[in-house]
């Protein structure tokens, strides 16, 4: 079996789309069919509740750029198409203020579809959002590519986690800049606890992020619920607040932060609208039901207080130091295509 898959797999060299119709789209076929009646029931239970529960996940996206060029992003430099906006310092603030208020004890992403160290001002805020929400765990994903030592020094004290996505074309590498951080962290099993360093094909096929990924061609069409709407609040930088973190160009807006509150927003008629026709199936709402995103699964505070389970951590540092230990010379590029495909069908 395994001659025969390597057989096949060159054959995604010269025909990238193989993957996504014989291993991409069967695994979503399947998953869709085990996962489709799990989600029906967990919302079926929420929105049977007197009130409905507070959202346990939530992006600020401070400024809409980011310096990226994944081919799997519809907002990457190459192509965004969002007028650039930079959130207001007092919006910030607001957002953070009323998560105070609501005594929120999820998930806060200093990111959402940016790089977040392309603003300068993410520091201070990931400090004021550290100090006043004591129970919240504050993360942040960034590519790395404007990160250094000094940088992370400042940030790390006030992030519970930092997921560092080391892109690449060719060939597994860690970056010049981000060396002295994975220095730093092997000498410091804390430190191993609460960062992860995470290598990512800048072409990989990857979720479909709601249909707009150009280097997806051959959609499924899930017919399973999906849960953001029910867990996720996302902020953009004018302060309108986007229906998920797939809809990256913000085409809904559920509400703004500027002119509402918080609480309101989540428990308004555009959210109560949206979790009515998502309960049985995605197919009722046009823009989500080419998504392949299964969000939370159906689980309900899924990892509410970590970014990953603890042994995702130990297995990425162990792959940091297999990265470390590789011989620097590139293998042969058709061994580079064929490992990576290999890899994403075991996965």
């Amino acid at each position: 079996i395994k001659e025969k898959n390597e057989r096949y797999l060159k054959g995604l060299k010269t025909n990238p789309d193989m993957y996504e119709i014989y291993v991409k789209n069967p695994q979503l076929e399947i998953d869709d069919k085990i996962r489709t009646p799990i989600m029906r029931k967990t919302m079926e239970n929420m929105l049977s509740q007197k009130t409905f529960p507070i959202f346990y996940l939530v992006e600020i996206e401070t400024m809409n750029r980011c310096n990226g060029e994944c081919a799997f992003c519809p907002v990457n430099r190459h192509d965004d198409t969002r007028e650039f906006k930079k959130m207001e310092n007092e919006t910030f603030y607001s957002i953070i203020n009323q998560l105070k208020e609501l005594n929120y004890d999820g998930r806060v992403a200093l990111y959402s579809n940016n790089e977040p160290l392309m603003d300068n001002r993410i520091f201070d805020f990931a400090k004021y959002a550290k100090d006043n929400l004591k129970k919240a765990h504050v993360y942040m994903f960034t590519n790395g590519t404007l990160l250094d030592i000094d940088k992370f020094n400042k940030l790390i004290p006030n992030l519970d986690t930092m997921i560092i996505d080391a892109y690449y074309t060719e060939k597994e590498t860690i970056p010049d800049n981000i060396k002295p951080i994975v220095d730093k962290c092997l000498k410091d099993k804390k430190l191993q606890e609460k960062v992860k360093v995470q290598f990512i094909d800048r072409n990989a096929i990857r979720n479909n992020r709601g249909g707009k990924s150009k280097n997806r061609k051959n959609i499924y069409e899930l017919t399973c619920p999906c849960d953001y709407p029910f867990m996720q609040m996302v902020f953009r930088p004018d302060g309108k607040v986007s229906l998920c973190c797939n809809d990256a160009t913000g085409e809904f807006t559920m509400g703004d932060v500027t002119k509402e509150k918080i609480i309101d927003i989540w428990r308004g008629e555009n959210y109560a609208k949206i979790r009515n026709l998502m309960k049985d199936t995605r197919a009722n709402i046009e823009k989500c039901k080419r998504c392949d995103s299964f969000a939370g699964f159906g689980e309900p505070n899924r990892y509410k207080d970590k970014v990953y389970k603890e042994t995702t951590f130990i297995k990425a540092w162990e792959k940091v130091k297999e990265v470390l230990s590789e011989d620097k010379s590139l293998p042969p590029p058709q061994d580079i295509l064929k490992n990576h495909y290999i890899r994403q069908l075991e996965e």
